[in-house]
């Protein structure tokens, strides 16, 4: 399971680097582990036990997401 999200984290940001649209510095194995870490079952029962919204939680992943991998000015 673990290996297969990571792989899947590995495409989204291997295509992110073909499109050039990784932050400058950023290598696409950082940025896929990065992803891979951001998208554990952790983070979502932390805010499960804050009580976050699906809406919520899903906002802020994508937030720390972007703010992760692209330069977004």
């Amino acid at each position: 399971q673990e290996q297969g999200r990571l792989d899947g984290m590995g495409a989204t940001a291997d295509r992110l680097a073909e499109l050039g649209a990784l932050r400058d510095g950023l290598t696409a194995q950082a940025a896929k582990e990065s992803l891979w870490m951001l998208s554990g079952l952790e983070p979502f029962q932390l805010a499960a036990r804050r009580q976050w919204s699906l809406d919520a939680y899903t906002d802020w992943y994508w937030r720390c997401a972007r703010s992760l991998l692209l330069d977004i000015t």
